[in-house]
């Protein structure tokens, strides 16, 4: 056996070799050596790095399952046994999985570091009959690189907690801000860019006001005041070595002191409650994982990568020569031409190819689209508060907690945007994150590309004309297509069609539960209904019902339909109505 510490690497390489007639306990007597020079070398601050190499011959050991195979001698089993508990104990990974002597896997690696390894080769050799192992490794251990504190302009979201911002106090200002008037100073803002970036601005402005900063230089995070828990286990820490120098030194000046016990018995003592300690902060971290597993998914497996074996991130990748990347550059350049080969160029498309088999004479025309800001503000509702977001973008949280006051601006920016037939370029930016998949981590096709997409985007694309929705789903619901769970009841009158009730309400009841009652879908899908002409509302078949509704609708015009964007009606065919009736008498 021979071990070696690298302190520059902070890592321990044994190199061990165990003949095939070793005699019994001579192995576990190898493992306790290595284990207590791992032991002098661990701290509280300190943990290195484990390799373990070498001739085991081991055969019969399952990789897989990590277990050992039965029908061996007494003493290999139990060699066996005595090397996975050894791994286990010091959280090991083997990382040979191929033969390395005839169809035997006796030459081992064992690693705490299995994320670092991105590939192991197995060549022949000519001086052996065991094959050449050969590990390589994500980074150089000789030539670490320093790590730099991240940094970010203090002018940005990434500069503010605002997970603990003030969304009252946003939501107020959001509410003063007059954006028809921001609007029209982009007058000359053709794909609504210039519009765009001044809502971005002014919502940065006033997140910046009403949210606590991460850092008040600017140049990285700050670090967070440490929780009463993690201070008293850090007091025990510097108590115990306080009584560790004081053991040291009575050892030294007079070792027959009967002080020395007592102080053993303290920091025996003081050890036990760290222990203790740490597993309930532990369980605590566990619980809330667990407990905001559907609410905050991102915290749960940040959790639990902590102890994966194999983190996901970006390893050196092989150029079409077969060369070892590091370069991020290089990376990303390698990675964007594996990624541009499996996307299609809309530039070459074959526009009549794509169009063969398409109805040509649709039944339904895209100028029937009409959302409101309310339209907007529903689908902000359904965005995850903790999706990620491109860099300069709104966060998610921020769109969600100010949903109401923050989608008027959004549809004013979209309604632009509909009407003349162009996106803001902004908005066609989309940030790529390769995200390991499975098999060489150094070959670029085995990293998926996931795009981050801007969320103001994300929410037109929500956007639904809901009460069209609502009637269509309302039909099936009268033919038998849809379950008819809110007991709505169909009546066939000569003079209105088919018309629609709901169970009556009682009108005892407080005004919020009268309120909800109203705001209900089957209140507002029997109102919906109710609105159509027999001609409609008769219809059997579903393409046809769907192609008269439309029709029907084009008779209701698309508000606002003067500059400024101020809207009595906000595009529903109910309040469109409401006001159509008021007007008339």
């Amino acid at each position: 056996m021979l071990n070696c510490f690298i302190d520059s690497m902070n890592a321990l390489v044994s190199v061990i070799y165990r003949p095939p007639d070793a005699p019994p306990g001579s192995f576990k007597a190898v493992l306790d050596q290595v284990q207590e020079k791992l032991n002098n070398l661990t701290s509280n601050d300190r943990s290195p790095d484990i390799y373990i190499m070498g001739d085991f011959n081991l055969p019969n050991i399952d990789w897989d399952s990590c277990q050992a195979l039965p029908g061996q001698p007494l003493c290999d089993q139990q060699a066996c046994s005595e090397l996975i508990d050894f791994m286990e104990r010091n959280f090991l990974t083997q990382m040979i999985c191929n033969p390395t002597r005839n169809n035997n896997t006796i030459d081992l690696v064992l690693t705490n570091k299995p994320q670092d390894t991105i590939e192991t080769n197995i060549s022949e050799c000519q001086l052996s009959d065991h094959r050449l192992v050969e590990l390589v490794l994500g980074h150089n251990p000789l030539c670490p690189k320093e790590h730099t504190p991240i940094s970010f302009d203090r002018n940005s979201f990434r500069a503010t907690d605002f997970h603990r911002a003030d969304f009252e106090a946003m939501n107020d200002r959001l509410e003063a801000v007059n954006w028809i008037s921001l609007r029209e100073l982009c007058y000359e803002d053709e794909d609504g860019s210039a519009f765009l970036e001044l809502i971005r601005l002014t919502v940065l402005q006033i997140t910046l006001l009403n949210s606590p900063s991460k850092d008040p230089t600017g140049t990285g995070p700050s670090r967070p005041r440490r929780s009463l828990q993690v201070r008293e286990k850090y007091t025990m820490k510097r108590k115990r070595r306080k009584l560790n120098a004081q053991i040291s030194a009575l050892t030294q000046n007079n070792p027959t002191s009967r002080k020395i016990e007592k102080l053993k018995t303290e920091v025996n003592l003081l050890t036990f409650e760290i222990s203790e300690l740490v597993i309930k902060q532990l369980n605590e971290k566990e619980v809330k994982a667990v407990s905001t597993i559907k609410t905050n998914p991102r915290f749960f497996y940040s959790y639990a990568k902590r102890f994966a074996k194999v983190k996901s991130s970006v390893a050196p990748i092989r150029d079409t020569n077969g060369t070892l990347k590091m370069d991020p550059a290089e990376k990303a350049e390698i990675l964007q031409t594996q990624y541009v080969t499996v996307f299609s160029n809309p530039n070459s498309a074959n526009v009549e190819e794509c169009l063969t088999g398409l109805d040509p004479h649709p039944k339904e025309d895209l100028n029937t689209f009409t959302f409101t800001a309310d339209d907007i503000s529903d689908a902000i509702k359904e965005l995850d508060p903790y999706a990620s977001t491109p860099d300069g973008d709104i966060p998610a949280k921020i769109l969600t907690k100010c949903r109401r006051t923050i989608a008027e601006p959004i549809y004013l920016l979209w309604k632009h945007s509909f009407d003349n037939g162009i996106i803001p370029s902004g908005m066609k930016t989309q940030y790529i994150t390769p995200v390991f998949k499975k098999g060489d981590r150094t070959s670029a096709a085995n990293y998926r590309p996931v795009s981050i997409t801007s969320h103001i985007i994300k929410i037109f694309e929500r956007v639904r004309r809901r009460e069209r929705y609502i009637i269509i789903h309302t039909w099936k619901m009268m033919n038998g297509l849809a379950p008819n769970d809110i007991n709505m009841q169909f009546k066939e009158s000569s003079r209105h069609g088919i018309k629609a009730t709901v169970p009556a309400f009682n009108k005892k009841a407080q005004c919020s539960i009268s309120t909800h009652y109203e705001n209900s879908f089957g209140v507002k899908a029997a109102k919906l209904w109710n609105l159509l002409p027999k001609e409609v509302n008769k219809i059997q078949i579903l393409e046809i019902f769907k192609s008269s509704l439309a029709k029907f609708l084009k008779g209701f015009p698309d508000t606002p339909p003067t500059k400024g964007y101020t809207a009595i009606t906000n595009n529903s065919l109910l309040e469109w109505t409401l006001q159509k009736d008021l007007t008339q008498e």
